[in-house]
């Protein structure tokens, strides 16, 4: 997959996000969908060396459809401006920790992952987790590689307060505070070609790879 295409069709979409334009340039998607298609096998390929549980993921169901639901946005932009990866054993729509990965028009590559604004049994059951293994908790903030890519978990949704039944003494208690359990990481260096960029995905999947196994032990 050459990146350049990729991003000169998504920056034009962005400016001329309109039925005429992507029906004139619809070959043009639809060979790059293809090569994107082809760089998930290769990621997943790979990342079964470290996370055996997405062996039988499909390339298929690790993307989505370029097509927005306007239904009940103010922004009537038929098309995402994006390309975006989401890798999930138990399926797109499951509640449980997901990989997930973006490439831009404005040539922003972005990787993330975990649950993000769980309903309440999980959230829950996160939250109980965290609580009851401080252990497994510090080994993951501890993580080199984690660190490194993520700097920790991500905080913008947080209770100002801790939930009922915590207390200031239980571990971590700003975690226990998150209404998420994320992590993410905008990558500044532009991938010259595929290679470049599976090596860009999976070392960014690789070190999310320790959120992804605690979050999976806390969710039954």
């Amino acid at each position: 997959m050459n990146i350049s295409p990729l991003f000169d069709f998504l920056q034009e979409l962005h400016s001329n996000n309109s039925k005429d334009f992507f029906d004139a340039n619809k070959k043009r998607y639809e060979t790059l969908r293809e090569e994107w298609f082809q760089s998930i096998e290769v990621i997943l390929s790979e990342m079964k060396e470290f996370d055996p549980e997405v062996a039988e993921v499909l390339p298929k169901n690790c993307m989505f459809r370029i097509n927005r639901d306007i239904r009940f946005s103010k922004d009537k932009s038929p098309y995402k401006t994006n390309f975006s990866i989401v890798i999930n054993p138990d399926g797109k729509k499951s509640p449980k920790p997901s990989y997930y990965f973006h490439l831009d028009y404005n040539k922003t590559l972005f990787s993330a992952g975990g649950v993000w604004m769980p309903e309440k049994p999980i959230l829950d059951q996160v939250r109980e987790f965290i609580a009851g293994n401080p252990e497994s908790v510090k080994e993951l903030l501890e993580n080199k590689e984690f660190k490194k890519f993520y700097g920790g978990f991500d905080k913008e949704e947080s209770l100002k307060t801790l939930p009922k039944g915590y207390y200031d003494d239980v571990p971590y208690p700003e975690l226990i505070k998150l209404k998420s359990y994320t992590a993410s990481h905008n990558i500044t260096t532009i991938p010259k070609n595929s290679k470049e960029f599976v090596k860009e995905v999976v070392t960014s999947f690789k070190a999310l790879s320790p959120l992804i196994f605690m979050l999976r032990k806390a969710i039954s």
